[in-house]
């Protein structure tokens, strides 16, 4: 297999509210693969200084888990429109300077 593998944990922390109701053992788990080395994107994402880091992180991890799934089912009917939108959000991504490169 020539993908990263990845375990993800989300965590409930609080409600809109700031107030945890329900179950505060509420977690899922799951394993996850990726073509890309995702803590090398995240630190690509933090470097840009754009958002901070939880935000950066929120992107970047969230956005490579969507575009994963969508680039295997990339022929599926549901997916298949978004492919060429996804390659150019991934592309004004990448062409982003880091925050270093801009304050030179």
């Amino acid at each position: 297999m020539d993908q990263y593998r990845y375990k993800l944990t989300l965590e409930r922390v609080a409600g809109k509210d700031g107030v945890v109701r329900g179950n505060t053992d509420d977690k899922v788990t799951f394993e996850a693969y990726n073509h890309d080395d995702l803590f090398n994107i995240l630190e690509r994402q933090k470097a840009k200084g754009l958002w901070d880091d939880d935000t950066a992180a929120q992107l970047a991890i969230g956005f490579k888990m969507f575009a994963e799934v969508a680039l295997h089912h990339r022929n599926d009917p549901l997916f298949e429109p978004l492919m060429p939108h996804i390659k150019e959000f991934i592309g004004r991504l990448k062409a982003l300077p880091a925050k270093s490169e801009t304050t030179e």
